[in-house]
């Protein structure tokens, strides 16, 4: 599938910055976060209740996952995968307790913030927009993996017993780093609710590894108003690469929906998650086409949506789609300015250990988003705004039949949780 992030740098870090900016301004409180407790299948079987279950790398919902780094790339056939701002957030966290100097500094710049403290106040934010969610259909995760040849600070120690015990794992890369990957993958699998396995491979570890991140999200579109599966349909995609057809949901129901001039699209709001969120698509006009958008958008655009929409009936047609991506995230944070984590020679991580030309080997990332109709779960909220498909024939139309874009935003602050683009339904 040819999924591709914004490739504008500038409107991506802004993006990123936007998000943090956006939880900053709820003005709460940070929650304390605690490590989850327990591990085991009986422990997955039976979740504890998430308000216990939350800690600074791994907001767990029963099964992890959930929320996306905004980053970018200089060539925009390299981009192979939807985007995630607090994937991102929560793998850095834990790094950034490692880092002292220059390379802590790009770490806060990129996030927008100028200390920890403020990173953490946000982050238990994000847990709690999260929390109230089905573990079926959000979480998130992220662990570092250090070397058992590391001679650890003895604050590093501290850190991790006291904050971090679930997000570092100490495997020996050297001596068995077939087992070290065993170790890695089975801890995706448990996080995730055995839903993803094989992220990593003996080719992701060398010799020399000594810190590995690895971080992964899953988000499964819970509706507020639910597409039906009896109004699923095959239905023609025009694609980059010609005419397909895909499983296409169709539905007839009141929302918001907007024209952006400025960048030359059309905008569809769909609730979901309990109404904590919003999918929102962006469809490009017949004359403009995706990278349009990609070269155009910013942050400002995404506030500006909600002044726009037009709340009326609408008949919309929307692909069905996964996205299961396994992607190495070292570049993309380069290109927002987390340059020195990875470089040997640059690397300040004093923070976990005094040993010479430390630095993170790679940054492994394994995420699923999921557009669907087939939720069990209908929520009774009152009031639907579906209204029966045979009632009226005079409606417009929304029909996402060509390649778009996608955000899901937190909707009271308008952070963005995810940002990508589609541009085959029928790969995954």
């Amino acid at each position: 599938m040819e999924r591709d992030l914004v490739t504008n740098e500038t409107a991506l870090r802004e993006l990123l910055q936007r998000a943090v900016a956006a939880l900053d301004d709820a003005g709460q409180q940070p929650s304390l976060l605690q490590p989850c407790r327990g591990s085991s299948e009986e422990a997955l079987a039976n979740p504890p209740p998430a308000s216990h279950c939350t800690d600074r790398a791994e907001v767990r919902r029963g099964s992890e996952i959930g929320v996306h780094h905004v980053a970018a790339s200089k060539a925009r056939s390299a981009l192979r995968r939807a985007s995630r701002a607090a994937e991102l957030f929560a793998a850095v966290v834990t790094a950034l307790a490692g880092s002292r100097g220059d390379t802590a500094e790009q770490i806060l710049a990129a996030l927008g913030a100028t200390h920890e403290e403020e990173l953490l106040h946000e982050f238990g934010i994000v847990g709690r927009v999260l929390e109230p969610l089905s573990p079926l259909h959000v979480g998130l995760a992220s662990k570092m993996y250090l070397s058992t040849s590391l001679e650890l600070a003895d604050s590093f120690k501290e850190a991790i017993h006291q904050e971090f015990g679930g997000q570092v794992g100490i495997v020996n890369f050297q001596g068995d780093p077939a087992l070290a990957v065993k170790e890695i993958n089975a801890w995706l699998y448990r996080v995730t609710g055995h839903k993803m396995n094989g992220m990593a491979s003996v080719n992701d570890t060398s010799l020399s590894t000594r810190v590995l991140m690895v971080g992964t999200s899953f988000m499964r579109c819970l509706w507020l108003d639910k597409f039906s599966e009896l109004y699923t349909a095959a239905m023609p995609f025009f694609a980059d690469d010609g005419k397909l057809s895909v499983p296409t949901m169709c539905s007839r129901r009141i929302c918001n929906y907007c024209h952006v001039e400025r960048l030359a699209c059309r905008v569809l709001e769909l609730p979901c998650m309990m109404e904590h969120l919003q999918l929102l698509i962006l469809l490009p006009d017949v004359q403009s086409d995706l990278a349009y958008i990609e070269a155009n958008i910013t942050p400002r655009d995404v506030q500006e949506f909600e002044r726009r929409y037009t709340r009326n009936p609408l008949d919309i047609t929307l692909p069905k789609f996964v996205l299961d991506e396994h992607v190495n995230m070292a570049r993309y944070l380069a290109a927002v300015g987390i340059r020195d984590l990875f470089d040997k020679e640059e690397a300040d991580l004093t923070g976990i250990s005094d040993e010479k030309e430390l630095c993170v080997h790679d940054f492994l990332c394994r995420s699923r988003f999921e557009v669907t109709d087939e939720d069990p779960v209908r929520l009774d909220i009152g009031g639907s705004n579906s209204l029966k498909l045979a009632e009226r024939t005079d409606l417009p139309s929304f029909e996402v039949n060509r390649p778009f874009m996608f955000l899901v935003v937190e909707r009271q602050r308008k952070a963005i949780l995810y940002i990508g683009c589609l541009r085959n339904p029928n790969v995954t």
